[in-house]
């Protein structure tokens, strides 16, 4: 993330997005639902 950029993202790693290809699409759905809040309210 560039110094100049005040918003934050999220990002999943290798094994991570391996797991969550595996979900099912409500749990998938739900996880970035609350990373989604999580980098909003930061």
């Amino acid at each position: 993330m560039p110094a100049s950029d005040d918003k934050w993202d999220w990002k999943f790693t290798e094994p991570a997005k391996r797991a969550y290809e595996k979900l099912q699409s409500h749990e998938q759905e739900r996880i970035v639902s609350k990373l989604d809040e999580i980098v909003t309210d930061q």
